[in-house]
C-alpha cells in the first residue's frame, strides 16, 4: 500500500524552515560540545541540539510554561507539519501516532533524582505528568484538537518502524483520513553518559569522534490516501528493491550499539543522514522525511542523480521503504 505524503514537518539542529534544512546538506553545521562526568573524569561528546523558540508562532508562550523540551519538539514538528499539509482539522479524522525511543528522557531522570533527594519531601507532581512517555502524544492532542485515536509507541530503534506499520493499518481500514506520524527524542545527560559507556564497553578503542554525533529533534509526516500528495508517496517495500537505476539509496542509522556487529553493518554504497542531525534511536523519522525533501527538490547529492526518481531507505535490519514522485 502507498502512503500519500502530504505534510512535513522536521525540528533540528538544521533549525525548521525547510529552505534552510536543504542548505544545510550543502554546508552542515558543526555540533555543540556537551560535557559529561566518568569514571575517566569530564569528557566533551559533540551533539546536535535543537531549538524549540519558533513554537511562539504558534500558539501563546504562556501555554508552554509547563511544557517541558520533549513536548516542545513534538508539539512545534507536529504544528509544521499541519500547516504543511494544509489540513482543517475540523473538517477532517485524523489519527496521531508519536513514536519514540528513550521519552522525555531528562524530565524522567530528573523525577527520579527528585525521588532519591532528601532534601526533597515529595516530588514534583509537574515532574512526574512530564515524565511519561504518552506526553508529547497528549499535548499535541489536547493543542491541535485532535479527537481521533492517540497512540505513543517507545520500542527503542524500532519505534518508527513499528509507526509506520500502525499508520498503513489505520489508513487501510479507513479508522481515519489522515495520520500525523512523528519521530521524537532528546539529549541529556545521562543518555550521553550512557552512550559513551556502552559504546566503550563494545569497541574499547573506539574514538567517539569517529561516529556521528548524538542528536535530538523531531520528524513529523502527514500520510493519507492522496493521488496527488505534495511530497510524494511512502512505500513499505515486501522485498528487495532490485532496479537501483535513478535511485538514491539512504542507510538509516540508529545509535550503532543496536547493531551488533556495527563497524561492518552497512553497505558502502548507501549514504548515511546521520551526520546532519545526529544519531537517535528514531534516525528512520529523520531519513524518510529528509528523503522526501530530497527528492521533491531534485537536491544532487550523488553525482547520477540528475534524473533522481525515487529513494531507497533501509535500516539494520533490512526493512525497505521507497519514496516516489
Amino acid at each position: 500500500m502507498r502512503l500519500a505524503i502530504t505534510g512535513i514537518g522536521l525540528v533540528g539542529s538544521f533549525g525548521y524552515k525547510k529552505k534552510d534544512i536543504l542548505k544545510h546538506f550543502q554546508n552542515a553545521a558543526n555540533p555543540t560540545k556537551q560535557t559529561i562526568n566518568t569514571p575517566f573524569g569530564k569528557i566533551d561528546i559533540p551533539v546536535f541540539l535543537a531549538k524549540t523558540e519558533s513554537l511562539k508562532k504558534f500558539t501563546p508562550l504562556g501555554k508552554l510554561r509547563r511544557v517541558n523540551h520533549f513536548s516542545r519538539l513534538a508539539l512545534l514538528g507536529a504544528f509544521l507539519a499541519l500547516q504543511d499539509a494544509k489540513i482543517d482539522i475540523k473538517s477532517q479524522s485524523i489519527g496521531l501516532i508519536l513514536a519514540t525511543g528513550y521519552g522525555p528522557a531528562k524530565t524522567t531522570f530528573g523525577f527520579l533524582d527528585s525521588l532519591l533527594d532528601a532534601d526533597i519531601p515529595l516530588p514534583s507532581p509537574n515532574l512526574f505528568a512530564n515524565s511519561v512517555h504518552n506526553i508529547a502524544a497528549t499535548n499535541i492532542a489536547i493543542f491541535q484538537n485532535i479527537k481521533g485515536p492517540v497512540l505513543t509507541i517507545s520500542q527503542l530503534d524500532l519505534s518508527f518502524q513499528s509507526a509506520l506499520f500502525t499508520a498503513q493499518i489505520w489508513l487501510k481500514q479507513n479508522l481515519v483520513e489522515t495520520v500525523l506520524i512523528g519521530g521524537v527524542d532528546e539529549y541529556c545527560e545521562t543518555i550521553g553518559y550512557c552512550h559513551f559507556r556502552l559504546l566503550k564497553n563494545l569497541k574499547p578503542h573506539i574514538n567517539l569522534h569517529d561516529l556521528p554525533p548524538l542528536g535530538e529533534g523531531a520528524a513529523f509526516l502527514c500520510l493519507s490516501k492522496q493521488n496527488n500528495p505534495k511530497w510524494g508517496f511512502l512505500e513499505i517495500l515486501n522485498t528487495k528493491e532490485k532496479n537501483y537505476n535513478h535511485t538514491l539509496r539512504i542507510f538509516s542509522e540508529p545509535l550503532p550499539y543496536f547493531v551488533k556487529n556495527f563497524s561492518s553493518s552497512t553497505n558502502k554504497t548507501y549514504l548515511k543522514f546521520t551526520k546532519f542531525y545526529g544519531q537517535m534511536p528514531t534516525a528512520l523519522a529523520f531519513d524518510i522525511s529528509l528523503s522526501a525533501l530530497i527528492l521533491k527538490n531534485n537536491l544532487k547529492l550523488i553525482s547520477n542523480s540528475q534524473n533522481l526518481t525515487q529513494v531507497i531507505v533501509e535500516d539494520y535490519q533490512k526493512n525497505q521503504w521507497k519514496i516516489s514522485l
